[in-house]
């Protein structure tokens, strides 16, 4: 099913639900079911009613492309059985129970989806295991919900700001936050109770990831990285010469002239440059000004 684009959201909307009958989760009311191979793009779901569920996957493989799940009464999207969905650009904003919910044994990956004012944004129990990569877990009561026998791989992942954890392990769930060959890359900071709470009497392991220490809670191991210190590749990004202006190299914030030759740097997103005395990367963007090209540089040496 292919919605209507209208600007910078779907004005294509599905309100309401039909009755549905399941032995786990009882009667409740599906906006809509997506069965074998179905496709959703660009479309507005909402399910106001208490039972409500937005998107119902109980089979094969259905996609999920640039949808807007609002103000469902229990969850935006349900991924039951062995069910592998993909979910990508998608929102679930100010559902009652949790925005996505993994259930049973169902797999499949989520990317880029947002996750935003939720009481879980994403729940992974019984046996789940869904790849869940560059997704936003935010202001919600839990970021993410991990229980039963669950094991979510978590990839590139942004959970902050939520009210309680960040992410929450009960019963034997535990979660891959990255490995000694393949960092997790995740940040999960500046949640209200704490980062991570680990119920469980298995350690979760983690690697390559923004978090403070003392804001975990339960047998949490950081360990290291087996990977070798990575060698900038001037084929992909440009590191300033010394002979670049000092008033550019010195400034408080990194910036590139407008002038500056254009056959002096390739025409990539991601660049190097020195200022301060260090070397900065970050992602160039225009100016209001005109006369230069800024961004939100970090410090990286």
């Amino acid at each position: 099913m292919q919605g209507e684009a209208g600007g910078d959201r779907p004005a294509t909307t599905l309100q309401g639900g039909g009755t549905l009958q399941h032995p786990l989760l009882g009667t409740r009311s599906v906006t809509c079911q997506l069965l074998a191979d179905a496709t959703l793009n660009t479309v507005n779901i909402t399910n106001a009613d208490a039972q409500g569920i937005g998107i119902w996957m109980a089979a094969g493989r259905p996609r999920l492309q640039k949808v807007m799940v609002r103000q469902c009464g229990q969850h935006g999207a349900v991924a039951l059985e062995r069910v592998l969905p993909s979910i990508q650009g998608c929102l679930f904003d100010s559902c009652g129970q949790a925005g996505i919910a993994f259930l049973t044994q169902s797999k499949g990956q989520l990317e880029r989806v947002f996750c935003l004012r939720n009481q879980v944004g994403v729940l992974v129990q019984d046996g789940a295991a869904p790849l869940i990569r560059s997704c936003s877990l935010e202001r919600c009561r839990t970021g993410l919900s991990i229980a039963g026998t669950a094991n979510p791989v978590l990839r590139d992942n942004r959970i902050r700001h939520n009210e309680t954890y960040g992410i929450y392990l009960a019963g034997r769930g535990t979660a891959d936050l990255g490995q000694s060959q393949e960092l997790g890359n995740n940040v999960v900071r500046d949640n209200g109770q704490v980062d991570i709470q680990n119920a469980t009497e298995r350690s979760l392991i983690s690697c390559g990831n923004d978090l403070l220490p003392q804001r975990l809670e339960g047998p949490i191991e950081l360990i290291a990285s087996d990977l070798p210190d990575p060698v900038p590749c001037r084929s992909c990004c440009w590191i300033a010469p010394p002979t670049f202006p000092r008033q550019h190299r010195v400034n408080r914030q990194p910036h590139l002239p407008k002038n500056y030759p254009h056959r002096a740097r390739p025409d990539f997103r991601t660049w190097r440059i020195i200022g301060r005395g260090r070397l900065w990367m970050g992602c160039w963007q225009r100016a209001r000004s005109r006369d230069c090209r800024t961004a939100p540089f970090a410090p990286i040496a």
